[in-house]
């Protein structure tokens, strides 16, 4: 076993496979605690922050939900090679969760029209959505769980 010097967690001094084991059994906030205490917990947990993705893209968060499906189409980021559960929440950016509907659109007579065409905003992450959701979701290699 190596000796530790003073700014060593006592607790990066542990196997690798044990400190995996550990991250394991921890609830994400836990993990994410753990990482802070060292360089060496940071490596060896980061795929723990991974284990779930969970896409859900809505009128409140569409433009955050896109680039995260974005990232994930480029193959690159951790959760590609972490994630072991997949879920899909919503896929919708002209869904407003809050209003328990569509984004309804307000017109100059103060009328409401549901089946207005989609604002160029929600068109174009509808779009995005289209053009980086297959390639996201295969992305994400060590998915064994889709919900």
């Amino acid at each position: 076993m190596k000796t530790t010097s003073p700014k060593d967690s006592i607790v990066s001094t542990l196997p690798p496979d044990l400190i995996e084991a550990i991250g394991d059994k921890l609830e994400i906030e836990d993990v994410k605690q753990l990482r802070l205490t060292c360089n060496t917990m940071a490596d060896l947990l980061q795929p723990h922050i991974f284990r779930s993705v969970t896409l859900c893209i809505h009128g409140d968060n569409y433009q955050q939900g896109v680039e995260k499906l974005e990232a994930l189409a480029r193959s690159t980021h951790p959760a590609c090679y972490a994630a072991r559960a997949l879920t899909i929440r919503t896929l919708s950016p002209g869904y407003a969760p809050r209003s328990f509907g569509p984004i309804a659109l307000l017109k100059a007579n103060n009328s409401i029209d549901l089946f207005e065409k989609d604002p160029f905003e929600v068109s174009t992450a509808k779009d995005r959505i289209i053009n980086h959701l297959l390639d996201a979701i295969t992305s994400l290699q060590g998915v064994r769980a889709v919900q």
